[in-house]
């Protein structure tokens, strides 16, 4: 019945070898940006903040460092369907720190955002306990308001949620949500396509879509004080990834391969950088590792 159900792959030894030195070129630009992120935070030790935009990104800056932490531990040890629960983690904080740094307006909409989670949370449990959720809810909310209105008095408050992808437009970056949020959401929510294997050809994207996400969190310490002296060198390295090779070579790689350099442009986003075209994916065949066996019934 399974006869001849496990086919071979073959492999070309030169696109392995250009997959591989590719694979561990932007592992190693993954641990030197977390190395530099991680430097970034610390260095801020004894600082002043701001207000609350500056806490609001450092927070999340320092949720991406943990989650390259992680990430690096998973990877140095083979752990790579692990390693990739963390991306999408990654990406969403490094798109809200986009988003708030472009438009700082959005900041209080991303705390409205939390004050539903909350309430979706708490609210069901306060109920069980006899106590009046809504005036502890109030009161917070209110305090809170009163202190933005003392940092942003220009700033129309609209008391609404907001959607990652409205906030990727506001930045515009919602070809890269389209593609990349979209696609390690997959893990996240362990759809059937991620479960099954059938995403194993996301491999080789794995490592720059963590180094982007890494960078965005770099530029963002570093303009609220922080220092990251490597941090030019960094994104240019970011910049060639996917870039090496021969000509051959690179017009075999599949073609998400050939929007790293695109997508390492992202690691420049606080300078606003928006591109009209969003990078287009499709599923080729395993470079880096086999995916699951192909059976079929006799």
């Amino acid at each position: 019945m399974f006869d001849g159900c496990h086919d071979a792959i073959v492999y070309n030894s030169d696109d392995m070898n250009c997959e591989m030195d590719k694979e561990t070129a932007s592992f190693d630009l993954v641990q030197a940006m977390q190395e530099e992120l991680r430097n970034a935070l610390n260095s801020l030790g004894g600082k002043t903040s701001n207000g609350l935009l500056d806490r609001f990104v450092f927070l999340l800056a320092k949720h991406i460092n943990s989650a390259a932490d992680g990430y690096i531990c998973l990877r140095k040890a083979s752990k790579i369907d692990a390693s990739k629960h963390l991306i999408r983690p990654s990406i969403e904080a490094a798109l809200q720190i986009v988003a708030v740094r472009n438009k700082p307006e959005l900041l209080y909409r991303f705390a409205h955002n939390e004050r539903t989670q909350n309430r979706r949370l708490y609210e069901p449990q306060a109920i069980k306990l006899g106590e009046d959720y809504d005036i502890q809810d109030k009161k917070r909310w209110e305090d809170f308001t009163r202190e933005y209105k003392a940092f942003f008095p220009a700033h129309d408050l609209l008391e609404q949620d907001i959607s990652m992808f409205a906030a990727a437009k506001a930045a515009g970056l919602d070809w890269y949500y389209d593609v990349y949020y979209r696609l390690y959401c997959r893990f996240t929510h362990a759809l059937l396509a991620a479960t099954s294997g059938s995403l194993n050809w996301t491999d080789p994207e794995d490592n720059p879509q963590m180094a982007v996400a890494i960078c965005c969190a770099v530029e963002a310490v570093q303009a609220a004080g922080g220092a990251a002296p490597n941090l030019v060198a960094l994104r240019s390295r970011l910049d060639n990834l996917g870039t090496g090779g021969t000509e051959g070579q690179r017009s075999q790689r599949p073609r998400c391969n050939r929007t790293s350099a695109t997508v390492a442009r992202l690691g420049r986003c606080c300078r606003r950088y928006v591109t009209s075209e969003a990078p287009k994916l499709v599923s080729p065949r395993p470079r880096m590792r086999p995916g699951p066996s192909q059976n079929t019934e006799s």
